[in-house]
């Protein structure tokens, strides 16, 4: 058995009635994502998470829509939750890399393709120029956000920026000329490493600061990161020898 297979196999055994293997790991992502941000108040995983809780929304009325027939109303919602879910990702990224005039650009243009994916089922249902306009719009989105990231940690990259940027790219692509090939565990396998994809970015972050703060003989610091980060910028204000600017930049970024 490929490993897709083998990995889709075993979490399938976490599966509810009502869930599937995908919506289960998407249910399985908030959790680890809202643990983490208890951990490291990282504000990156608050819409991380939550872009995990529409994309699971999507994934169950998307798969309910293809048992029972799917209303128009229910398409509308799918597909602008779809897109929600690829701009709150989005903005996790924009957000761990501080890019705060992209992110003010990515919610205006998000919540315009959000109303056009809503109102394609219900007014436009034959347009295929409307929906591959917006599967191009969303993309290129992922793109923007995979870049941004890239470049904002081009000095220390490892392997989250790249699973993140391949992860948003093809998430639940689906062309058929490239894609009709893949098994609903590749999907599953896919999404997972997507998922892992700013933990692993996160916990990087934690032990650069962790390592910066121990060169610097700041002890009562490192502690405070370890336990959540709380005041752990007030621990080295107030005292003279605390960091100086680069290193302070380098460890709290």
């Amino acid at each position: 058995m490929d490993p897709a297979g083998l990995f889709g196999n075993s979490l399938g055994v976490l599966t509810g009635p009502w869930l599937t293997a995908r919506e289960t790991a998407a249910l399985i992502v908030v959790v680890v994502s809202l643990l983490f941000f208890r951990v490291f108040r990282e504000r990156c995983l608050l819409a991380w998470g939550a872009g995990w809780v529409a994309y699971g929304a999507f994934l169950w009325v998307a798969g309910a829509g293809e048992l029972h027939g799917a209303s128009k109303s229910m398409t509308a919602f799918a597909q602008a939750d779809f897109v929600l879910a690829m701009g709150l990702f989005a903005a996790a990224a924009l957000m761990s890399a501080q890019a705060r005039r992209a992110l003010t650009a990515l919610v205006a243009i998000s919540w315009v393709l959000m109303v056009c994916a809503a109102m394609r089922p219900l007014y436009f249902p034959d347009s295929k120029a409307l929906g591959l306009g917006l599967e191009v719009s969303c993309r290129l989105i992922a793109a923007g956000a995979a870049i941004e990231l890239l470049r904002y940690r081009f000095g220390r990259i490892g392997p989250g920026p790249f699973l993140f940027g391949a992860g948003l790219l093809t998430l639940n692509l689906n062309w058929p000329k490239f894609t009709s090939h893949i098994p609903s565990e590749g999907y599953l396998f896919a999404e997972v490493l997507f998922g892992a994809s700013i933990l692993l970015m996160v916990l990087d972050d934690s032990r650069l600061r962790t390592a910066v703060l121990l060169h610097r003989g700041e002890p009562l610091a490192v502690a405070l990161d370890l336990f959540g980060g709380a005041g752990k910028l007030e621990a080295v204000a107030h005292r003279p020898d605390g960091l100086d600017r680069k290193d302070r930049d380098l460890a709290f970024d």
